[in-house]
């Protein structure tokens, strides 16, 4: 039997963005693995009410909407390839 699989938009980065909020006066920094361009609005957010963002992406993932974001709203990037977290 073969059955069609439907596309279906997930919606992760609202999700992300709502447990970040719950808990922004519990941390000072977030670190958000992914580099969907969704987040660019939350992350000048964020930033504007002092938080520190790291953003960990594939360098070929990297969202336009946060490569081009810039100081004060512009987060710490780093590419996932470039971590030795395994050393």
């Amino acid at each position: 039997l073969f059955y069609k699989v439907k596309d279906r938009k997930c919606d992760f980065d609202v999700d992300i963005t709502i447990e970040i909020v719950k808990n922004l006066n519990n941390f000072d920094t977030f670190i958000i693995f992914s580099g969907d361009g969704d987040f660019a609005p939350a992350i000048k957010y964020f930033r504007r009410v002092g938080k520190n963002v790291i953003i960990v992406s594939d360098d070929k993932k990297l969202g336009k909407e946060i490569d081009q974001l810039v100081f004060p709203y512009r987060p710490f990037i780093t590419f996932a390839d470039k971590l030795d977290i395994w050393g």
